[in-house]
């Protein structure tokens, strides 16, 4: 994550340097590639059968999103279904689609959730204010290609494309100096999943008050189109934040699980406290040493991106397309952070129909503490880099 101390030569971490990002992306790749080849010899070895995502039928997720909007046509409560745990927008959305056959509409749902990564990383880019954007963006739609976030967010069909799409959308619109658009497009993310709220951190140390009023306004008129509906959401938020598993779950849950109980079964109440606790903690220490660094709010925005992932308990891995953005802003000395990014990819339900073991579930949990904890050390360099420029030159 670039950062410059005062009175370095640039425009605060905005400047690309070809031989600077590519080869980040580069080592990327090499990791990525490293682990599907050892994953096909392993299959070859072992001989069972590998699916790439646990197999149940395309557009697992968004079947929930289509049953829970056939519940508001026939004006009935979609979390009466026991898998409908996002906010009332998705079903509304998909109310329309009720008379509909679930296995037409599921394609398209699909391959509008791709288009919406695509869009929502060609948005990052130009936000970003980056030279030679359209191979960039080529790079990174390649990577994010063969991760297992992409392709399992194609498998399930959930929404985090869509989200991805309005948390770019806020992105680029804060870039061109469009508070109120921005935060509407902040907001109606926020409207299909919560996670994107804690964006609002960063925007209120910028003092970003406009985007940020726009954030509130939108959620305080869906709240006023349904409120019955999002009443019954809450017991829904509270019910997955505490809930845990291992298996697909990229939280930083999965890593304080080992920390926390390695030889026995987890305690889900303490492990959720000490989650939030622990990413409670670092949150606020990363606020206090960016209150004075000097990058563009983009950049500062896209360093935040994976504290969205970190809070609950249990996080999808297909959530992790979100923090996609996060290449843009990896340098060669951020190799800590490069090798976690790397690690958020990983196909660990492949490897464990290949090898039969879940050990390595915890990869992709663990290269998220990496990108964090890279994202912190980046932040106290910074910060020391400018108290040193305030105290200036010692006297001889």
């Amino acid at each position: 994550m670039t950062s410059e101390a005062p009175g370095e030569k640039g425009s605060g971490g905005r400047s690309f340097s070809l031989q600077g990002d590519y080869s980040v992306l580069f080592v990327v790749a090499i990791i990525l590639i490293a682990s599907l080849g050892c994953l096909f010899v392993a299959q070859a070895f072992t001989q069972r059968p590998i699916h790439l995502v646990n197999p149940f039928f395309l557009g697992y997720d968004f079947h929930d999103f289509f049953v829970g909007g056939q519940a508001i046509a026939h004006h009935q409560n979609p979390y009466d279904a026991s898998r409908y745990v996002t906010p009332p927008l998705p079903a509304l959305i998909t109310s329309p689609m009720s008379g509909m056959n679930f296995a037409d509409v599921a394609p398209y749902v699909c391959a509008a959730s791709v288009a919406s990564v695509v869009l929502g990383i060609v948005l990052f880019v130009f936000a970003l204010k980056r030279e030679n954007k359209w191979p960039l963006i080529l790079a990174a739609v390649a990577l994010t290609s063969v991760g297992f976030p992409f392709c399992f967010l194609i498998d399930r069909g959930n929404i985090d494309g869509f989200v991805f799409l309005f948390v770019g959308l806020f992105a680029f619109f804060l870039s061109r100096k469009q508070p109120w658009l921005a935060g509407i497009a902040l907001g109606l993310g926020a409207c299909l999943k919560v996670y994107p709220l804690l964006l609002l951190a960063p925007l209120l140390l910028r003092r970003q008050y406009k985007a940020a009023g726009a954030v509130v306004l939108t959620l305080l008129a869906s709240v006023a189109v349904q409120p019955g509906l999002w009443l019954a959401y809450v017991p829904n938020l509270f019910t997955r934040v505490s809930g845990f598993r291992t298996d697909e779950n990229g939280s930083v849950a999965v890593v304080l699980k080992l920390l926390l109980f390695p030889f026995s079964e987890q305690n889900n109440r303490l492990l959720s406290v000490a989650l939030l606790g622990v990413v409670a903690i670092v949150l606020i220490r990363c606020l206090q040493l960016d209150r004075k660094r000097n990058i563009p709010d983009v950049d500062l925005i896209v360093e935040y991106l994976p504290f969205m992932m970190a809070i609950p308990a249990v996080v999808y891995l297909y959530s992790f397309v979100n923090i996609v953005p996060v290449l843009f802003l990896l340098s060669r000395r951020m190799w800590f952070a490069t090798v976690g990014y790397a690690l958020t990819q990983f196909n660990a339900v492949a490897w464990q129909q290949a090898t039969g073991t879940t050990a390595l579930h915890v990869l992709p949990s663990l290269g998220l503490v990496m990108i964090i904890g890279a994202l912190l050390m980046e932040k106290t360099r910074a910060a020391q880099a400018f108290e040193g420029s305030e105290s200036g030159p010692s006297e001889r």
